[in-house]
């Protein structure tokens, strides 16, 4: 074993959520996921400087503007599509879901998340009948996934063996009533192919941003106001023209 496996496998014992009630009464609950670039991958130095010394958790600085009465954070530190789940006891998709499920049971429930943080939050968003899934260059495929399923041994091992419900979770689109707000650069091939796979679908209210860099094509600044968006907004800016940069 190597210093930063050991080091994973420590933190893989301990919580990787964190649960954070706010002082207001509106019965929302936003489920914030964060990403596989949480750190640089196979980089001890980052992963001692973010996970043990910061404690990071992606999208702490840039929550919604609508203050939720109940945020919760979760993160997958070995950065495999939460094929892992989030720690060693809450370890599959389907322990997360209902780890998640039982926590915002009786919330309105909106998920957040970029590329595998928006395939978990979608996930979670249709699994537990969520109002809105922000997904921001999510994927919805994981065996159509680019390169990534020959770099990553967890996937990889996932895809071999796993549930194919979530290995294809697009094809379990059609049949929920949760809105995903997505956002994509559709300029990025691995976003492309992406969208191929669920452009037709009405749950998705797509904003494409003309650039080809994956991730969160929008500035910072302007987050928090749009994860604060409900679906009439959201349909006047995916049914205006592509959004520049």
């Amino acid at each position: 074993m190597n210093d930063i496996y050991d080091l994973i496998q420590a933190e893989y014992e301990k919580d990787n959520y964190k649960i954070e009630y706010n002082n207001c009464k509106n019965g929302l609950a936003y489920i914030y996921c964060s990403s596989n670039a949480l750190y640089e991958k196979d980089n001890l130095q980052s992963f001692k400087d973010k996970i043990i010394g910061g404690n990071r958790y992606e999208w702490s600085n840039l929550r919604a503007e609508c203050k939720p009465e109940l945020e919760i954070f979760i993160r997958d530190i070995w950065l495999s599509w939460y094929v892992k789940g989030i720690n060693s006891r809450v370890n599959t998709y389907d322990k997360l879901i209902d780890f998640i499920r039982s926590i915002t049971k009786g919330y309105t429930i909106r998920c957040v998340g970029a590329s595998s943080g928006g395939f978990i939050g979608s996930i979670l968003a249709m699994e537990l009948n969520a109002e809105i899934s922000y997904s921001f260059a999510g994927q919805f495929s994981l065996s159509h996934h680019f390169d990534h399923l020959e770099q990553n041994p967890y996937l990889k091992e996932y895809c071999t063996t796993g549930e194919k419900k979530y290995i294809e979770y697009y094809t379990r689109i059609p049949g929920s009533s949760t809105n995903i707000f997505y956002m994509f650069p559709n300029r990025s091939k691995q976003d492309q192919e992406q969208y191929e796979l669920v452009k037709t679908m009405n749950q998705l209210h797509t904003i494409k941003i003309n650039i080809d860099e994956h991730g969160v094509a929008i500035y910072p600044f302007a987050l928090p106001k749009y994860l604060s968006y409900n679906l009439h907004e959201i349909e006047k800016l995916a049914g205006g023209a592509a959004c520049p940069k």
